[in-house]
């Protein structure tokens, strides 16, 4: 459970995470089962909530809270809502002109939320993560405001993508990578240089073994390799 509080949990001192890896790599069912299991942990406290947002409209398929299924909403504003009272929310964008907008919807609104409830917390998950974060796009004022200021209002950001998120606006404001693959060789000497990560010397290691992932916490510095996950 410490690893998947490091990842998930919004403490207030741990900075964004990024997961990455291939189609087939396992991070998908890797993140589904990490985030059941603090779905259930009692110390995340009764006001924290998780969204869940896929653009490609994928992932926590047949998703219960107890006996409450919970089902992918498409407007923002119902996803919003929701928040009022359920423990998680999966947003599908249906309108690719319109997501960024309706994406700082959501940041503006969490944020609302920790305005009126000071134990309020929460944990974004986004999924295909180069949507909002790429090296070539301008980010808004509120994903910059999530970014930059989401830990100390503890809302916590965790970039899930094919590839390793390259990004200005995110030196000095990740302290977490798991990568579920090496990537693409191209972006090993970035990897080093911005976030001191080595991924050539451990991809033959993660080759041989599907499943593993390489965890990577900046604040100690020493990559972990670790076996693929044993599920119940």
């Amino acid at each position: 459970m410490e690893r998947i509080d490091r990842l998930l949990k919004p403490d207030g001192k741990n900075l964004s995470a990024v997961v990455f890896g291939k189609a087939g790599s396992g991070k998908s069912t890797a993140i589904e089962e990490w985030a059941k299991s603090a779905i259930k942990s009692r110390s995340y406290g009764k006001d924290w909530r998780l969204i869940y947002v896929s653009p490609k409209h994928e992932g926590f398929e047949g998703m219960k809270i107890g006996k409450k299924k919970i089902t992918p909403q498409f407007d923002i504003e119902e996803v919003v809502g929701s928040l009022q009272k359920n423990r998680m929310a999966i947003w599908f964008p249906e309108n690719m002109n319109s997501i960024d907008l309706e994406f700082d919807f959501l940041v503006s609104s969490l944020y609302d939320y920790k305005e009126a409830n000071p134990n309020f917390s929460a944990t974004i998950i986004l999924d295909d993560a180069q949507v909002w974060v790429e090296a070539r796009k301008t980010n808004s004022n509120e994903m910059k405001r999530l970014i930059l200021t989401g830990r100390s209002k503890q809302i916590k950001t965790v970039l899930v993508s094919h590839g390793l998120v390259i990004n200005k606006m995110l030196e000095g404001q990740v302290d977490l990578i798991v990568a579920f693959d090496s990537g693409n060789p191209i972006w090993w000497k970035s990897a080093q240089d911005r976030f001191n990560l080595d991924l050539e010397t451990h991809s033959e290691a993660l080759k041989s073994k599907p499943y593993s992932f390489l965890w990577y916490d900046m604040k100690d510095e020493n990559p972990i390799l670790f076996d693929p996950i044993q599920y119940n």
